[in-house]
């Protein structure tokens, strides 16, 4: 078994929250008979932004805006409300070393944003981080893809996100998932451990595979596969 340590840095962070089945974001049937579907949508946890803020793109700026949204800075790093005070009060071997929440990076249109945790994994476990899978999909902007190796990075977990609207500001809740974080096997990172073959099914399959291919239009609860093979038989 692989243990994760979910350790929330800022007081205020919402709860991780083991992923489901995203009922809203899914048909009735897909969540009836598509089990791929089922299994991707419930792997690892959601987090959620830390406090309600909101961004905006105007021109070569990113601006940011939190609370009441009355008030508008240009991003260029950004602290947690109260966050900085903390760990200066707090831990005083690390004043001045509170991590930003918000970063305009170098690359445009892209931000990094601090979840207010970090993660710790077992030996050979790290993290992809990625957009909530099966969620509906945010048009302003995109969530980019990374790993982090939780097994030995045990810094802020972050995120990033690119912008892809203008002059329209995004607004991020606590209440809405922000990023999902997947359990991956580590040493799956060396090109050496993913080899792969392709195999020319008409040519190399025994009647054992083609068993095996064939059984999964029979298997139990997979409906949609069973109307299909018998929809194949009526035509023929």
């Amino acid at each position: 078994m692989s243990n994760f340590d979910l350790c929330r840095i800022y007081p205020d962070a919402p709860d991780p929250v083991k992923a489901g089945f995203a009922e809203h974001a899914l048909s009735a049937r897909a969540l009836r008979y598509c089990r791929p579907v089922k299994m991707a949508s419930k792997i690892g946890w959601l987090f959620y932004a830390p406090i309600d803020f909101a961004v905006v793109l105007k021109e070569d700026r990113i601006l940011w805006s939190y609370g009441a949204f009355t008030e508008w800075y240009v991003l260029e790093s950004a602290q947690l409300p109260g966050m900085a005070g903390l760990v200066d009060s707090r831990l005083g071997a690390h004043q001045g070393a509170s991590p930003p929440f918000l970063t305009a990076l170098p690359e445009e249109r892209c931000i990094q944003i601090w979840l207010g945790y970090s993660v710790r994994s077992s030996q050979h476990i790290a993290l992809q981080v990625r957009g909530p899978i099966n969620h509906p999909q945010r048009s302003a902007y995109e969530v980019i893809e990374g790993v982090i190796e939780s097994e030995r990075w045990h810094g802020p977990l972050i995120t990033v996100i690119k912008l892809r609207k203008e002059n329209e500001p995004v607004i991020f809740r606590k209440s809405t998932p922000l990023i999902q974080c997947v359990p991956v096997d580590a040493r799956l990172y060396e090109a050496s451990a993913c080899q792969s073959n392709v195999i020319d099914a008409f040519e190399s399959f025994s009647e054992v595979d083609w068993g095996g291919f064939f059984g999964t239009l029979h298997r139990v609860g997979d409906e949609p596969l069973k109307n299909i093979a018998k929809q194949r038989i009526k035509q023929n």
